[in-house]
């Protein structure tokens, strides 16, 4: 299958990047992409006859001097929401609609010349922050993925899945759901997502508020978490859905965590958290297994002799040790020294 010929042009190249990322994440390999952000080559590229499939260009670059070449959808980058008159291949975009708009615009314009509609839909994917130990920072990881993945232009859902929940103080906004939630998630089971989707709020990334108690105090069955995700993932509006869970491993979790996609599992550099890992690999399979991703935080790289202990898995990504203050803000923990590379393994 040919590939499809995509060119970006503006001369602001910060601008481009995240729709440059966007398009190659979407379309990866089915899809030929130009990026010009230079006048030198602008000029000279279409001096040149080309054929092109998209083309996404900033109204300051946009002359009718390009409709001479074969370029079937022309995206013009406006300043202000307006449409542009013209040609049936000729759209207007405004230029700082979100990523995804943009994205979902292209598709929906190109869809009757290109292959873009017959790629695989991307569907949402469950991803759990969890640790066998007590304070290794599954919180801090949780709400520091969902925030970079969120910057990245991924829409993304926060759920704590703790018996007891504290996350909110790291918010701007601390209210905490009533404390008539546990009749409406009775009365809304058959599909807790739509039951209970107004009470889900934005700071960042999106999420659903506290409880005001302990779950067992509101009459609340930890595998509401369960049914509550599910939804949210079926519903698909979702890229990502990342939950935080307490240490507690009993069959709610092990159901937990083999509906996630990826399960981060943490752990700092100290001898009773590897201890702790050792009894939690022999209770779960994970050695062999794509899902699990082991993460060290608190990392120190002048600080290893933890790691002469004979270790039964392998890391994939290490958090460095950091200011305790920087933790207490949501932009503190998703400039984590090495948090983002574990956003590229999902």
């Amino acid at each position: 299958m040919n590939k499809i010929k995509i060119v970006l042009a503006d001369f602001n190249e910060e601008y481009l990047i995240p729709i440059e990322l966007k398009l190659i994440h979407e379309l990866g390999n089915n899809a030929d992409l130009e990026v010009i952000s230079a006048k030198e080559y602008f000029d000279m590229f279409f001096s040149e006859a080309q054929a092109i499939d998209v083309l996404l260009i900033d109204m300051g670059l946009f002359s009718k001097k390009l409709l001479k070449h074969n370029i079937k959808n022309i995206f013009i980058l406006t300043e202000e929401s307006q449409k542009i008159a013209g040609e049936s291949n000729i759209h207007s975009i405004y230029k700082y609609s979100s990523v995804k708009e943009i994205y979902n615009e292209i598709v929906y314009r190109s869809e009757d010349n290109l292959n873009i509609h017959k790629t695989k839909q991307r569907e949402s994917k469950i991803i759990v922050s969890y640790s066998p130990s007590g304070g290794t920072g599954k919180t801090s990881l949780a709400l520091g993925l969902a925030a970079v993945l969120n910057d990245n232009y991924y829409k993304t859902l926060y759920i704590d899945a703790e018996r007891l929940q504290t996350f909110h103080f790291r918010l701007k906004n601390r209210e905490v759901l009533p404390s008539s939630i546990g009749y409406e998630i009775q009365e809304n089971n058959e599909n807790l997502y739509a039951g209970l989707k107004h009470y889900i709020r934005k700071e960042q990334f999106e999420y659903l508020p506290p409880f005001c108690a302990a779950i067992s105090t509101l009459d609340i069955d930890f595998d509401f978490f369960l049914k509550f995700a599910e939804a949210a993932k079926i519903s698909n509006e979702y890229d990502y859905i990342v939950i935080d869970t307490d240490k507690v491993l009993d069959n709610d979790k092990f159901a937990l965590m083999k509906m996630a996609d990826k399960v981060f599992l943490l752990q700092r550099p100290l001898k009773t958290d590897i201890f702790d890992m050792h009894l939690f690999i022999n209770s779960v399979r994970t050695t062999n297994n794509e899902k699990f991703i082991f993460v060290c935080n608190q990392y120190e790289a002048n600080c290893t002799d933890w790691m002469r202990e004979i270790l039964k898995y392998s890391f994939s990504g290490f958090l460095e040790r950091t200011d305790s203050d920087r933790l207490l803000l949501i932009d503190g923990l998703k400039n984590l020294d090495g948090i983002e590379k574990l956003t590229y393994l999902l």
